[in-house]
């Protein structure tokens, strides 16, 4: 009359974790939940109370633990679990967070060239907020880099444009904050055209026009441009053509040309006589 055991089958929980973009806490999702050793066509599953990582910081290959393990199915009952626990690990990716400089000033009909860089690997768009002053030439895109030439109509203020840009990073693919671009344009007389700086960063402010301040014989006038820039220890030059006016032959200044400028010298006035317009 002895009595016959039957010793239930021990099962192994095996967990597959999701990596996930970093949030601030340690919450965990699984994308699957197992059992190793199940025999025959027994139906039996692994039911999870709750999983997290060990912390909400970023890092790759961190534990993630599920807990309150427990079998659930038409043949639970004949099996029994190895652990309560299983563990597996994951990553948390970090959020990108550019890293430009929030605001850019450039000359008149120039580039913006801006290289876009975040605190983590990533990639970039952008979008077009305000813009002031009739700025031309931005648009919304993609890439590296914001590489525009930007047009400034007016011929005494500066206009101004936003470049809404979003980061997403190359790993896990997470989307960092919008971050504001703004990139100032100077203005340029209208009469003044095709100015650049050669040497040097800093854009000639070309201010203190003076039309008409004085006659140079019959029918022509002085037109004087105050060339202005950023007082540096070497020498700098600029290019220049003058439009809108026929230039006399005996003017200080030709209609077009480059001007050299002496070290340590920070404003240079260009002279032109001018036919006045009929």
């Amino acid at each position: 009359n002895g009595v016959l055991a039957i010793t239930k089958a021990t099962v192994t929980p095996v967990i597959v974790a999701n990596s996930k973009c970093y949030d601030g806490n340690a919450s965990a999702s699984l994308s699957s939940q197992t059992l190793t050793g199940i025999l025959f066509t027994d139906v039996v599953t692994l039911s999870v109370g709750s999983v997290g990582f060990s912390d909400g910081l970023p890092g790759n290959g961190k534990t993630v633990t599920a807990t309150g393990l427990s079998l659930a199915g038409a043949s639970a009952g004949n099996y029994q679990l190895s652990s309560t626990t299983a563990t597996t690990t994951a990553n948390i990716y970090p959020i990108p967070t550019i890293t430009n400089s929030p605001a850019i000033t450039i000359c008149n009909g120039g580039s913006t060239n801006i290289s876009l860089t975040a605190s983590v690997a990533s990639t970039f768009s952008w979008t077009i907020g305000t813009i002031t002053g009739g700025i031309t030439g931005a648009s919304a895109g993609s890439g590296s880099g914001i590489n525009q030439t930007l047009t400034n109509p007016s011929n005494s203020s500066a206009g101004s444009v936003q470049y809404i840009v979003t980061p997403t990073s190359v790993a896990g693919l997470c989307a960092g904050s919008s971050f504001t671009i703004t990139v100032t344009v100077q203005s340029i007389n209208a009469l003044l055209t095709d100015i650049s700086d050669e040497i040097g960063s800093d854009c000639p402010d070309f201010g203190d026009f003076n039309p008409n301040t004085a006659s140079y014989n019959p029918g022509y006038s002085v037109v004087k441009f105050r060339v202005t820039r950023a007082l540096s220890a070497s020498a700098w030059r600029f290019d220049y053509n003058l439009t809108g006016g026929v230039v006399y032959s005996g003017s200080p200044e030709s209609a077009s040309g480059t001007k050299t400028i002496a070290a340590g010298t920070s404003t240079v006035d260009l002279v032109f006589y001018v036919a006045n317009t009929p």
